[in-house]
C-alpha cells in the first residue's frame, strides 16, 4: 500500500489504484525519500511527488521546465503524463505528479567542484530561461519590476510584527528577540529600497521582462542533484517564477554564505563561474546586492510565527530566528564587500 502526503506522506490514504489506473504503472517496489516516494514500476525507477498548489500554478512550472529543455538545459527530470495527457492528478493534498528518477547525489556546495557544476548548472538555465512565454492555461507567479512594493509592504509587517510582540502581556523568546531585532531589520528593508530605486531598479528589471526570463527560485543543495559523471540535474521548479535571473544568482549566493563563516572568496568564485556562462555587469550586481540586504528570512520567520498557531510551528520559528540574528555579522560583511 502506498500512502501520500505532501512532506510527510502519512494518511490520506492508499493511492495505488490512483496510480495504476491514471498511469498505468504496476509497482513492485517503493519507499519514502525526503519529500517524494521513489517507486520502482514496470515502465522504470520514478519518483512521485505532491504540489500543493492549483493545476494552473503546476502547468506553468511544468512549461518552464519544458521551456529550457527545450533552449538547450536538458538536465530536468520528465514529467510523466497521464493516460489522458494530464501532467498530474488532483488529489486532496494537491497535486500528485510522477517524475523520471535521476540516480544521484545532492550537491555539496562546501565541495568546491560542487559549487562550481551548480553555478555553471544555472546560468546555463538562466539562458535556456530567455523568452519563455506560459500558454493561457498557465498561472504564472510574475515578479518583474514588483519588488520595490513587495519589499515596501514586508517593512510594514516587519512593524505589525513589533507591534504584536509588544502588546503581549507575557512575551516569548520570539517575541523579546523581535523587540530587540525589528528596528535593525526594518531600516536593512528600507535601505534595500532605497538602493534599488537608486541603481535603476526598474528600468533593469524592465530589460529582464523583454528578454522573457524566469527564475528556479529553490536553489537549495537539496534541489541540485550531482551523478557519478558529473552531470547537474535541477529538480523541484514548483516555486519558479518570471522574474530577472540574477534574483536567483542573489539568492543562489545567500544560501552559500549564510549562517556560516564569512569568506569573500567563495562570492567571488560563485560570481566569477556564472560569469565565464553567463555575464553579469556591475549595473546588475549592484541591484543583487540591494536583494540580499533585505531581510528576507526575518519577515519570513516573523510572517510565520504570527500567522500560525502550532506550538511546533512557532518552535522551528524560534530556533530559525535564533540563528538569523547570530548571523548578522556575517551578513553585515557580505553587503559591505559587494558594490552599490
Amino acid at each position: 500500500m502506498i500512502i501520500l502526503q505532501r512532506d510527510t506522506w502519512e494518511t490520506i490514504g492508499d493511492c495505488t489504484d490512483i496510480i495504476s489506473k491514471g498511469y498505468g504503472l504496476k509497482i513492485s517496489h517503493y519507499e519514502p525519500v525526503r519529500k517524494i516516494m521513489k517507486l520502482v514500476t514496470n515502465k522504470g525507477v520514478k519518483a512521485v511527488k505532491i504540489v500543493d498548489t492549483s493545476y494552473n500554478r503546476v502547468e506553468f512550472s511544468f512549461e518552464a521546465m519544458e521551456h529550457a529543455r527545450k533552449h538547450g538545459f536538458k538536465n530536468i527530470p520528465k514529467v510523466l503524463p497521464t493516460r489522458d495527457g494530464k501532467i498530474g492528478i488532483n488529489t486532496d493534498a494537491g497535486i500528485l505528479m510522477i517524475i523520471d528518477w535521476i540516480d544521484a547525489k545532492e550537491a555539496k556546495y562546501n565541495n568546491d567542484l560542487n559549487l562550481k557544476l551548480a553555478t555553471e548548472a544555472l546560468a546555463e538555465l538562466h539562458q535556456a530561461s530567455k523568452g519563455f512565454k506560459p500558454s493561457k492555461n498557465a498561472s504564472p507567479r510574475v515578479y518583474w519590476g514588483k519588488w520595490i512594493e513587495n519589499f515596501n509592504m514586508r517593512c510594514k509587517d516587519m512593524l505589525i510584527f513589533k507591534e504584536a510582540a509588544y502588546s503581549k502581556k507575557k512575551k516569548s523568546d520570539f517575541d523579546n528577540m523581535v523587540i530587540e531585532y525589528v528596528d535593525y531589520f526594518y531600516s536593512l528593508g528600507i535601505k534595500s529600497i532605497r538602493h534599488l530605486k537608486k541603481n535603476n531598479y526598474a528600468k533593469i528589471s524592465e530589460k529582464y521582462k523583454k528578454e522573457k526570463t524566469f527564475c528556479h527560485h529553490d536553489t537549495g543543495n537539496q534541489n541540485v542533484l550531482i551523478t557519478k559523471d558529473n552531470n547537474v540535474y535541477l529538480i523541484d521548479f514548483d516555486f519558479c517564477i518570471l522574474d530577472m535571473t540574477i534574483h536567483d544568482l542573489a539568492n543562489f549566493i545567500m544560501k552559500n554564505v549564510r549562517y556560516k563563516e564569512f569568506n569573500i572568496d567563495k562570492i567571488d568564485f560563485i560570481l566569477n563561474t556564472y560569469q565565464n556562462k553567463n555575464p553579469v555587469t556591475e549595473d546588475q550586481i549592484k541591484i543583487m546586492k540591494a536583494f540580499m540586504e533585505f531581510p528576507q528570512e526575518f519577515w519570513e520567520f516573523g510572517s510565520r510565527y504570527y500567522m500560525r498557531k502550532s506550538p511546533v510551528e512557532k518552535q522551528k520559528c524560534t530556533q530559525r530566528m535564533r540563528q538569523i540574528v547570530n548571523d548578522i555579522p556575517t551578513i553585515e560583511k557580505v553587503i559591505k564587500k559587494l558594490p552599490g
